[in-house]
């Protein structure tokens, strides 16, 4: 278990999550993506002006990128709380982790795994609230509860036990360490965020 602290520099962060990502995926023996920028100058075509980081498969092989430089520490950031590891974490670690589960849908079926009829990852979503504000639709979604699942396992399973009980009867999680563990290097502001979070799940 990674204990994450918000002050590391965003290169650091960035490391981090690629190595959690790294693990978890080892673990339940998905495969790696095959490259990974942390960089738009690297990244070239891949990640757009306004975003944090990006994901593409073509023909099998699968690229993520993250823009470090523009992520955001932990902190507020458009009135929202966030901080690496919690339920929204614009931080390097998070974006890294959120493209892997990118990766993972797409690695499962071309299309998109979290789309396919029969997945059943629907059903799961429409039992309960978003994990975070970035679900604009079912792959984000999808994405966001990887990211959840991987970076702090307890804290899906308290907080939207359907995403925990469908990634888990698939996926091994990392670590059972209690999610205020995971969270014990985040401010006052981001645990009370995360208590109203519990509350409104």
């Amino acid at each position: 278990m990674v204990v994450v602290d918000p002050k590391w520099p965003n290169a650091r962060l960035a490391r981090v999550g690629r190595d959690v990502a790294f693990s978890w995926l080892t673990l339940n023996r998905i495969r790696l993506p095959d490259r990974i920028y942390f960089d738009r100058a690297s990244a070239g075509d891949l990640i757009a002006p306004t975003w944090l980081g990006a994901h593409l498969t073509v023909e099998g092989f699968s690229v993520v990128g993250v823009s470090t430089r523009d992520c955001p520490r932990g902190s507020r950031t458009r009135s929202i709380v966030h901080a690496p590891a919690s339920f929204e974490d614009f931080t390097p670690y998070g974006v890294l982790c959120h493209e892997v589960g990118h990766h993972v849908d797409r690695d499962l079926h071309p299309a998109g795994y979290s789309n396919v009829r029969s997945s059943g990852f629907k059903k799961a979503i429409d039992e309960e609230m978003e994990v975070s504000s970035g679900e604009s639709n079912l792959h984000e979604s999808f994405a966001e509860a990887i990211r959840l699942f991987v970076t702090n396992p307890n804290l899906l399973e308290v907080g939207r036990p359907a995403r925990w009980e469908y990634l888990r009867s698939r996926y091994r999680p990392l670590h059972d360490a209690s999610w205020r563990t995971v969270l014990s290097k985040a401010s006052d502001v981001v645990h009370r965020a995360v208590e109203e979070w519990l509350d409104e799940g």
